[in-house]
């Protein structure tokens, strides 16, 4: 593997879609470092063909905070919490909360207590420690969503912020979340990579929202829509985190995305070209919980 960090007993090879488990794909691109990525001939999802297995995502995500929350990264990623915080909180005013995948627990702990009750799920043991110190030892918990025990339910809000690309198992996930919120409720999906979008067309691996050991699955709006408006849930909220965000630069990615298009269309090579922070490369969606 090309400049891995991980082990032949670290990988596993994925036979079908994550997401519909159609076995029936076509490469979605020949350019990759590690693992191949295909499209789904039957949903449309893209995924790979091989990823980290149980043991290399425990490997990956219990080092996850070091990595990503560096403080030049953080200050940027703080910024982003604020305003999604802001964008949630004109529809959920107060109640119980669960963020999934909550990692140090820094957006979570932008929910003030003393209108939400706040509840964290996490995967890496290192994140996990660091959301018990700022959010609270007995709400956060550790582990998958779907193997993890609630006391409580009926929550009034879950939050997936930047998750559901990550998980081996989304359907599996969105089940479990559908199945502890309330009537009424709302499932926020956010900083989620959108796959019907220009540079993910244009770039394919090189799109900055794919990230081999980490982004597995990618989905569209619509894959969300079908699958929510199939359960009884409505949409209230749709946007894309571009124009407002500290890493949005437009005049330098707009011309550099009419240069790849330029490219393309005279046929040539995108090769050492990356994508940059562009409109519509991440969603935000919310639903509501109508039955």
């Amino acid at each position: 593997m090309k400049n891995s960090v991980y082990n032949t007993n670290e990988i596993e090879e994925v036979l079908s879609c994550p997401w519909c488990g159609s076995k029936d794909n076509t490469a979605w691109s020949n350019e990759y470092d590690n693992f191949p990525p295909v499209k789904c001939n039957n949903c449309g999802v893209v995924f790979l063909k091989k990823r980290l297995n149980e043991v290399g995502r425990k490997k990956f995500y219990d080092q996850y905070v070091q990595i990503h929350e560096t403080p030049e990264r953080l200050a940027a990623r703080l910024k982003m919490y604020e305003m999604e915080f802001v964008n949630i909180d004109k529809i959920v005013l107060g109640g119980k909360v669960l963020d999934v995948g909550c990692g140090s627990g820094k957006f979570l702990s932008c929910f003030p207590k003393t209108r939400y009750k706040r509840y964290g799920v996490e995967y890496g043991r290192e994140a996990v420690m660091e959301a018990q110190k700022l959010v609270g030892e007995g709400v956060v918990y550790e582990g998958a969503l779907h193997d993890v025990g609630f006391i409580e339910k009926e929550f009034d809000l879950i939050i997936f912020r930047g998750v559901v690309e990550h998980l081996p198992n989304p359907r599996q996930t969105l089940d479990k979340a559908c199945s502890i919120i309330k009537k009424g409720g709302f499932i926020f999906l956010t900083s989620m990579p959108n796959l019907d979008c220009v540079c993910s067309d244009l770039y394919r691996t090189k799109w900055t929202q794919h990230r081999e050991y980490e982004h597995i699955v990618h989905f569209s709006k619509n894959h969300f829509r079908k699958y929510f408006e199939d359960l009884g849930f409505r949409e209230v909220f749709d946007k894309e985190l571009y124009w407002e965000t500290p890493y949005a630069n437009p005049q330098k990615d707009i011309f550099e995305v009419a240069e790849a298009l330029k490219l393309k269309a005279a046929g040539q090579s995108l090769t050492g070209k990356v994508s940059p922070p562009f409109w519509g490369n991440v969603l935000s969606l919310v639903f509501r919980k109508d039955i």
